[in-house]
């Protein structure tokens, strides 16, 4: 799951490895004794040998000495490894939110809006967004702002929705910068105001999310906010099909 790589990263864990000089032996023995960082370092050279099923022994006893990680790892473990169980990924990050771990809460919330696991539940879903926006970490509020936009398990606000893509933006939530800027373009019942949706495409487009510069292209293709300029729609065009997007390669074709 490409949220957990972008989530846990080397500076959660690099703590536990700046300060791994004991052996695996000993990290064994202290966390045996309750010692939570024990745990954490021995689950991680477990994991490094790839023993999956005692890296999450030890994880799960870094959680349930009140470690957030050792319950974060665990959520990860039962999600994306060998060891999968939908359902105990969900308590696992849950626990790490509930240990004030926003990104717990994120990926809680992740799971609890899979409309395909039987334990969906949008509410609880909207709950942990709602976590994780609070402790500022912008996808959460990127992802209550979908909910509101398109209405899906909460009543469709779009003044609500513009707040909260607003705040993942400032975060550098790019999808937020890229639903700013179609708000803005006036077809969601807010009043349009192009040079603003043209703010908040152009600086997504140039973090290279693609669908912002298809968006920047046909602006300018329109003249909408801008003056024609077909040699600038092409520019902008180019630089969506070169993130991969497949409509922007086509919209460059159609002016080629």
């Amino acid at each position: 799951m490409e949220s957990l790589k972008r989530f846990f990263m080397a500076v959660i864990i690099l703590p536990f490895i700046l300060f791994a000089n004991e052996s695996l032996q000993e990290n064994i023995k202290k966390c045996k004794s309750g010692d939570k960082a024990s745990c954490m370092r021995a689950g991680l050279a477990f994991e490094e040998k790839n023993d999956i099923q005692k890296a999450l022994d030890f994880f799960a006893q870094a959680c349930k000495n009140k470690e957030k990680l050792g319950c974060f790892k665990c959520g990860e473990i039962f999600y994306s490894g060998k060891v999968k169980n939908h359902e105990k990924a969900s308590f696992y990050f849950e626990k790490a939110c509930n240990l004030n771990l926003p990104q717990g809460c994120y990926i809680a919330g992740v799971l609890y809006e899979d409309d395909s696991k039987k334990n969906f539940d949008i509410k609880k879903a909207i709950n942990f967004y709602k976590k994780a926006c609070q402790a500022s970490l912008a996808p959460g509020c990127g992802r209550l702002g979908n909910i509101y936009f398109w209405g899906f398990g909460a009543p469709k606000d779009i003044t609500k929705a513009k707040e909260y893509f607003l705040k993942g933006c400032k975060g550098d939530d790019l999808n937020s910068c890229l639903m700013l800027g179609n708000i803005y373009l006036g077809k969601n019942g807010l009043k349009k105001d192009s040079q603003k949706a043209l703010k908040y495409f152009d600086y997504a487009c140039k973090k290279k999310e693609g669908v912002a510069c298809m968006q920047l292209g046909t602006m300018y293709v329109k003249g909408d906010g801008v003056k024609v300029d077909l040699e600038k729609a092409k520019e902008y065009f180019k630089k969506s099909c070169d993130t991969g997007f497949a409509l922007g390669c086509e919209a460059l074709k159609s002016l080629e």
